[in-house]
């Protein structure tokens, strides 16, 4: 069931015309670490891609931190950590499940991370099992398991989520009070502009900060490594000693350049350019943002007042900005984001998706079976699906996406494909694509694959024709 349905199903759960049709209690369920959990469906608001959070620091590392839902603050729980289990890395495909919490002081509206959604049970009342007992030495804590039933032959734990997540709202909220003054606390910057670029202030600013540069410089690094640990590897081979100086000379020319825009607009442009050749993508931005702007308060510390933050905000902003204007893009953003997310919504039938993919393939163009003779089709179907999720992944990153096509499209000369045949597996990828979204499919989502899909061609032939 992909994403919309699923949404659809979530809207339609709070019908009050619906309920009494209703048979047993419905339940949503999903996938973390290859089981399968469920809630009742009235607990979840909607489904949501990962799109990163704000980070509030010293909480339970499965606390990830905080997003601004439509003017809420919505804490996100990574529900693998909190069952005790290994975190795995983030991706488009990543899904965030928004629920409805009841806590001592009321409803909080909070997001947990799962690996992937899966379906809405309807579930008798007789067809609930009790957990079983696993407290014998009392340091076991189960009490949010709800119950536990069989749906088609699968087990399903039911959680009650109030004593899941409930008493964190207090944690998040005593260790903002806490972090209250020092420059660690989440600040809502969502009003800042660049009106508030107070060249001035940001010149003297940064004049105090300077006798501590290295310190500082070196002390973003650790913070920005153990927050974004995904950005790390951008780093092997890398002095950072040297790194750290390269900042610092960063700023210093931001800086002293902030009353020529043109050449700095020039100078971050070319910047931009070069850090997307090293794999940086456009989200790293908001990351190195958060974790520097975090860094300055520190060491600025009594001169750090609300003015001298939003003049860094808006600096900030302003680089970001003309840096990632400078990326090349396979798509526009709108684009990007609208791939991702559905290919989220349809990643849990993705394999399905790819044996329909084939199975049509093959009946509209019998040509083409011939060059899968010798292949076994199932593990096929799974170099397709690792295919589709390399090209969403890799939107953002349009050079390591085109290395990656052209070396494919090499492969495919090798295996006897013919150009027309490119065309072919395009058209019937968007049918099966089509055909997998369901109602979620529309003219802008039509448009997103299709250019997708051009761009993947377009690349793996000029690999094809090298």
């Amino acid at each position: 069931m992909i994403e919309k349905e699923l949404n659809e199903v979530i809207e339609q759960a709070g019908n009050e015309a619906l309920l009494e049709t209703r048979k047993g209690d419905q339940y949503f369920t999903f996938v973390v670490a290859d089981h399968e959990y469920g809630v009742d469906i009235l607990r979840v608001q909607e489904i949501r891609g990962w799109n990163g959070v704000r980070q509030i620091p010293q909480l339970p590392s499965y606390i990830k931190g905080v997003i601004d839902l439509r003017g809420d603050v919505v804490p996100i729980i990574d529900l693998r950590e909190r069952f005790g289990m290994l975190s795995i890395p983030y991706s488009s495909l990543t899904v965030v499940v928004i629920v409805k919490v009841v806590t001592p002081k009321g409803e909080q509206v909070m997001g947990i991370v799962v690996d992937a959604v899966s379906d809405v049970y309807d579930i008798e009342p007789d067809e609930l099992k009790e957990a079983p007992d696993m407290n014998g030495d009392g340091d076991v804590d189960v009490s949010y398991i709800q119950h536990i039933a069989t749906v088609n032959d699968k087990m399903v734990v039911l959680l009650d989520i109030d004593q899941l997540l409930g008493v964190l709202p207090r944690e998040i909220a005593k260790q903002q009070s806490e972090n209250s003054g020092k420059g660690a606390a989440i600040i809502d910057d969502s009003d800042v502009t660049e009106a508030d670029l107070d060249v001035d202030l940001l010149e003297s600013s940064f004049n105090a900060l300077a006798p501590c540069g290295e310190a500082l410089s070196a002390s973003f690094y650790r913070k920005l490594f153990k927050r974004y640990p995904e950005v790390e590897p951008l780093f092997a081979g890398v002095d950072i000693k040297a790194q750290e100086q390269k900042l610092l000379a960063t700023l210093k020319r931001v800086v002293e350049n902030i009353r020529r825009p043109e050449k700095l607009a020039d100078e971050l442009s070319q910047l931009g350019e070069r850090h997307q050749s090293y794999g940086v993508l456009t989200s790293h931005y908001d990351a190195v943002a958060e974790v520097l702007l975090e860094t300055l308060g520190e060491y600025a510390s009594g001169l750090w007042t609300d003015k001298v933050r939003r003049t860094w905000v808006a600096a900030l902003m302003k680089i970001n900005a003309a840096m990632i204007g400078a990326h090349e893009t396979v798509l526009p953003e709108k684009q990007v984001a609208l791939l991702e997310s559905s290919f989220a919504a349809l990643a849990p039938r993705a394999d399905a998706l790819a044996e329909r993919f084939y199975k049509r393939l093959f009946e509209q163009h019998p040509d083409v079976k011939p060059m899968f003779e010798a292949s076994d089709i199932g593990e096929q179907q799974k170099k397709l699906v690792t295919a589709l999720q390399l090209v969403i992944n890799s939107l953002r990153n349009p050079a390591a996406l085109k290395n990656a096509l052209k070396g494919l499209g090499k492969k495919h000369q090798a295996y006897g494909a013919e150009p027309a045949h490119f065309d072919a597996v395009a058209a019937v990828m968007l049918e099966v694509l089509e055909e997998f979204a369901g109602d979620l499919w529309n003219p802008p989502m039509a448009a997103a694959w299709g250019d997708a899909l051009d761009g993947v061609k377009t690349m793996m032939l000029e690999g094809y024709e090298d």
